[in-house]
């Protein structure tokens, strides 16, 4: 990790939900012709090593939350989403990481999987790929880190992360 950059912890997917995920976001990907990323919930960011996360793996063991709606914000880095539950796991878990030393975050913990960064195609919302999340439950089984840019602001910023590292729970 650099000093520009920052290490993300992401909650990311279990393989079938993933592969769901990751469809909607790679076909709102194609039509911005930005880049595809990897589903994932955002735990924490922190500056410095990772801490031991031992503790926070346990409490997310067998974590599976509820899609509550798909969301848009003027934030690049959230200008689509599909909101979930504030499942008590997550809650703990992000407390837990709230209370070590680099821990940074700029914004109140909002649990969502971002389906696209900058502003998303028009109607995107209302596709049926992207409908079809909220049918179903999402479970989680892996925490992924992540180095990436301090401040991502465009697409080049998000061809610049690199996964570090994948620790199943």
């Amino acid at each position: 990790m650099s000093a520009e950059h920052v290490t993300y912890i992401w909650c990311v997917p279990s393989a079938d939900d993933e592969v769901r995920v990751q469809a909607a976001i790679d076909e709102l990907a194609d039509a911005q012709a930005a880049p595809r990323f990897m589903p994932h919930m955002s735990l924490a960011s922190v500056s410095g090593s990772v801490p031991d996360l031992a503790g926070t793996l346990e409490e997310l063991r067998g974590l599976q939350v509820q899609p509550l709606e798909i969301a848009e914000s003027d934030a690049f880095t959230m200008a689509m989403f599909l909101r979930v539950e504030r499942h008590p796991a997550l809650l703990r878990a992000r407390k837990a990481f709230e209370s070590l030393p680099g821990f940074r975050s700029s914004r109140s913990f909002d649990p969502h999987l971002s389906l696209c960064y900058g502003p998303p195609p028009k109607g995107a919302a209302q596709s049926d790929r992207v409908l079809s999340l909220l049918q179903k439950s999402l479970t989680f089984d892996r925490l992924v880190t992540v180095d990436i840019p301090a401040s991502v602001s465009n697409y080049d910023d998000i061809r610049a992360w690199k996964i570090l590292d994948s620790i199943p729970f």
